[in-house]
């Protein structure tokens, strides 16, 4: 294990000052400071800049040499004028502190020319000035010795930094200024010369070896005029969830109200793979990656880690018993003594998404009702140094420094906001907080979304446009806990977004909700970050993601603020349960903060296969198929008359009373989903009450299912009752009596995936129900939420 203790320690280290430096060029003159931060050179030795170098060097464990390090997690260096305070960049920070942000909304392709550069470049050469009031991955340098004596400092350009060798250019200095080239021209030489200590003052900003005291920020300006207060101490507990909300979930679960009781019983009963429960076993690993290439891989393994650990902890903050608090710690444990490297092409998401839920879940064991034994002083000591050491260098700088879309930027915010209250460090939740409410961030409150709502990637697809909305409203909730108000920025901006998000994908609003085609920061027009077609990368709507339920909360009691389609949206999800891994899940449970409800909150779906091509998620499997009206946005508006089916992917009666796929959304049967409370539910049809039944055995081993008519009470046959299960990635699946439901294709012709000759129906099959990596397609069903 590499030596994590407190002078090892990354986010100090960052701060750390490790030289401070003159730099000489190889002709011998000196690199000077000039006016408004541009640097020239000098031969007068008297007027060079002195700098002050930050390294930052990503500790693994010397036990692994298959780990290698890039991009990020590589040896980088911030080089600080010692004159006017600015790290060295090639970035354009063209909003002084404190200003009002000119840009009040996602750009706009038309629009895009009149917009500040987000790079400072002459042509195709990036100019290198010292101007940035923080340093972030366009701050970053390398410095590489060479045998001279010399070395090249080196920038990545815009180079994207899940590249696996993230090339560094060199950097060159001239009179009229320092340049960065790609193509490894004009290589000058460099030498870095220490400063003598007599030569540092009492009034420099930083002294070499020395952790500079500089304090905290008090408050963020905020481009809207106003500013964020930053908290110098945290409450605890105090990430997603305060103390008053997890008593509140006990009390309620404990007094069987609901619907708080109904997603407990689906956090009991339909959570795969044991991890809602003590029996899960954790895999532990120095190195997990995400992505292609996938780094050390098995991201899976901390996934699930982490989720267990959540749902775990949510059933000891309800039931007080130690079995499960005791399952948390061990899983935290394993991990805080195991895990030194999360890498990958995806490292970014990998150490976002589901970190957060290991974060709720070691919070809660450790502060909620005076916290749980098993949670050591040793143990949460250790994982708060994983989380300094391992997790932070990978989303200190968001996704920025990727040039990737908003939900990039916004997972490391709310992961960053998380480490700073799980190790009570405010620079951290500052650095969040700020990254929030910046203009040079793809996923802030100000470039991700429109003054109307609408989202940069919500032309995309909707399961990252749900992603990135979902992301913020986790940020704000965490930010909330501790005093700190995002969600109100912009005019409640975010809760024009949720509710743009419910009506989409309730299938509301063609023809008239707003809807432009919109750019990140960086003035990219390509297929992967800019869409001028609703779905153009991937045809998701309507598959709701778990992320109204804390929104409603909030903003349901917030003046003037309209969550009409927010509240349908996450009714029609209610009870939540477990939809999508990146997500929390059981927000019903954990958030909903509505009235106890007494009449049937049974949630009714439509039933739709993934089996291709019946279910067709591209635009070109579409237009394949059939003629489709267009999906282009050219009037403002979200096309009117908008589809993406040209053929049945929904499940309706046939008048045998087998559930069959030949209908499309409109035309398809409306279920719903009863649960019994025992670990099963059953599946009614709306119209007329009959039920998902078991029937007759079949002659290969299987048996069939038809709606049948059962009886009108709550004590419906063992035949009608069925486990229902969450894959973690959208889908759902049923069983019965221990065997998978499937999906078979039947009729007369020789292609089982030929829509035109064969008809998929539902039936019992006899591969055995053991974990959700044992289901695929064929027993894959996405409920589609049936709003009032």
């Amino acid at each position: 294990m590499a030596d994590r203790t407190a002078d090892n320690d990354y986010p100090t280290r960052e701060r750390t000052v490790e030289r401070i430096v003159r730099i000489r060029t190889g002709e011998g003159d000196w690199v000077a400071l000039g006016t408004h931060g541009n640097l020239t050179v000098t031969a007068d030795r008297t007027r060079a800049e002195r700098f002050a170098l930050y390294r930052s060097a990503y500790l693994t464990s010397p036990h692994d040499s298959s780990i290698a390090l890039d991009g990020a997690q590589g040896t980088w260096v911030a080089i600080r004028s010692l004159t006017n305070g600015k790290y060295l960049t090639i970035q354009n920070y063209y909003v002084e502190a404190g200003e009002t942000t000119g840009r009040t909304g996602a750009i706009v392709a038309a629009d895009f020319d009149k917009q500040p550069p987000y790079y400072t470049k002459r042509g195709l050469t990036f100019v290198v000035t010292a101007t940035a009031p923080d340093a972030y991955w366009n701050e970053r340098f390398t410095l590489t010795p060479q045998p001279d004596g010399s070395v090249i400092i080196g920038s990545h350009a815009d180079d994207l930094r899940d590249e696996p060798d993230c090339a560094a250019f060199p950097m060159r200095v001239t009179l009229s200024g320092a340049y960065v080239d790609y193509g490894n021209v004009a290589v000058q030489r460099l030498y870095v010369e220490d400063v003598a200590d007599d030569d540092v003052t009492a009034n420099d900003s930083a002294v070499a070896g020395q952790t500079p005291d500089d304090p905290v920020p008090s408050a963020i300006a905020v481009g809207d005029g106003t500013t964020i207060a930053i908290p110098h101490a945290f409450a605890h507990p105090g990430v997603n969830l305060s103390a008053a909300q997890l008593a509140a979930m006990r009390d309620h679960v404990r007094r069987h109200e609901q619907p708080w009781y109904a997603d407990w019983l689906r956090l009991t009963t339909t959570v795969p793979n044991d991890m809602a429960c003590e029996r899960y076993q954790p895999t532990f690993r120095e190195g997990v990656g995400r992505g292609n290439p996938t780094g050390s891989g098995h991201i899976g393994d901390w996934e699930m880690s982490c989720a267990a650990a959540y749902f775990n902890a949510l059933r000891w903050a309800v039931t007080g018993e130690d079995k499960y608090a005791e399952t948390v710690t061990r899983i935290v444990d394993g991990w805080a003594r195991t895990l030194a490297v999360i890498d990958g092409r995806d490292r970014i998401l990998g150490a976002s998404l589901a970190t957060i839920k290991l974060i709720n879940a070691a919070e809660i064991v450790r502060y909620f009702d005076g916290g749980h034994p098993s949670m050591t002083d040793g143990i949460f000591a250790s994982y708060q140094t994983m989380l300094r050491n391992v997790v932070y260098p990978v989303v200190r700088d968001g996704g920025a420094p990727m040039n990737a879309n908003g939900n990039w930027d916004v997972a490391p915010m709310t992961t960053l906001l998380a480490i700073g209250v799980a190790t009570d460090d405010p620079r951290i939740f500052a650095r969040g907080a700020a990254m929030y409410v910046s203009p040079y961030c793809n996923g802030s409150i100000v470039n991700y979304l429109t003054d109307w709502g609408q989202s940069v990637e919500s032309a995309r697809d909707q399961a990252h446009g749900q992603l990135g909305i979902g992301a913020m409203v986790d940020t704000c909730a965490i930010a909330e806990h501790q005093g700190v108000d995002l969600w109100s920025l912009y005019g409640n901006r975010l809760a024009k977004a949720v509710e743009w998000c419910a009506q989409y994908n309730l299938y509301s609003g063609d023809g008239k909700l707003k809807a432009v085609p919109l750019s990140g920061i960086f003035g990219y027009f390509d297929d992967i970050s800019y869409w001028d077609h609703m779905e153009e990368q991937g045809v998701y709507r309507g598959q709701l993601r778990p992320i109204y339920e804390t929104a409603l909360a909030h903003y349901r009691n917030v003046p003037g603020v309209s969550t009409v389609w927010t509240e349908r949206a996450a009714r029609a999800m209610r009870p939540e349960g477990l939809v999508h891994f990146d997500n929390l899940n059981f927000s019903t449970l954990t958030c909903y903060n509505g009235p106890a409800e007494t009449t049937d909150t049974t949630t009714r779906v439509r039933l739709r296969t993934m089996i291709e091509p019946w279910y067709q998620r591209t635009w070109d499997a579409i237009r394949g198929a059939g003629a489709v009206p267009s999906n282009a946005l050219t009037d403002g508006v979200v096309p009117s008359g908008l589809t993406t089916e040209t053929m049945p992917s929904y499940f309706a009666v046939q008048p045998d009373g087998t559930l069959a796929v030949t209908a499309k959304r409109l035309d398809a049967a409306v279920l719903r989903v009863v649960d019994h409370g025992d670990g099963t539910v059953s599946l009614i049809d709306a119209a007329d009450g009959r039920a998902l039944t078991v029937g007759d055995e079949l002659p290969d081993g299987g048996r069939e299912l038809r709606m049948a008519a059962v009886p009108q009470s709550d004590d419906l046959p063992q035949a009608a009752r069925f486990a229902l299960h969450g894959w973690g990635i959208g889908p759902m699946y049923l069983a019965w009596d221990g065997r998978l439901v499937e999906i078979v294709s039947d009729g007369d012709g020789d292609d089982p995936h030929d829509p035109a000759h064969r008809t998929l129906r539902l039936r019992l099959g006899d591969k055995p129900d053991r974990c959700n990596t044992d289901t695929g397609p064929a027993n894959w069903l996405t409920f589609i939420y049936e709003s009032d």
